[in-house]
């Protein structure tokens, strides 16, 4: 099935990129949630004007992203759990945690996915995350998980 996305999808492609994909994940993901929608001649036509659109948005996004990395070099976010004796959590630390704490903390919507954490953090102390505002746009964090008594 040859679509248009209409959104940037890791591992997929960018908005406005014609692909190829399988009928399966078109109809039962993409399609369903607006992310794509079918190449026929008449939306060929409107991959070039959402191509253009979605360039001027990535650059007025990458232009904010850049001043909010200058002002987040020094940030430390505070994130209280249980833990057992041993500093060991009893429920980690995730990207949504990370995510939701940061936003409120910059007044920008920090998204999940835009936090590179492996796994979840499982123990008191201090963690440094890369926080990805934008493509080519990283910075590092601090994360101070605390015990909540």
């Amino acid at each position: 099935m040859k679509v248009i996305l209409m959104d940037n999808i890791k591992g997929v492609g960018r908005i406005g990129e014609v692909k190829n994909i399988s009928d399966g994940y078109g109809r039962n993901f993409l399609l369903p949630r607006n992310l794509a929608k079918i190449a026929t001649a008449g939306s060929m036509k409107e991959v070039e004007g959402i191509r253009k659109k979605a360039e001027a948005a990535e650059k007025i996004r990458q232009g904010k992203a850049k001043e909010l990395i200058d002002g987040m070099k020094d940030i430390v976010i505070d994130i209280a759990r249980k833990s057992n004796d041993k500093g060991t959590l009893f429920e980690g630390v995730e990207a949504r945690d990370i995510s939701e704490a940061l936003s409120k903390k910059i007044s920008f919507d920090v998204t999940e996915d835009m936090v590179r954490l492996d796994e979840p953090i499982k123990h008191i102390g201090k963690h440094t995350v890369e926080i990805e505002l934008a493509p080519e746009a990283t910075t590092q964090i601090t994360v101070e998980v605390k015990n909540a008594s």
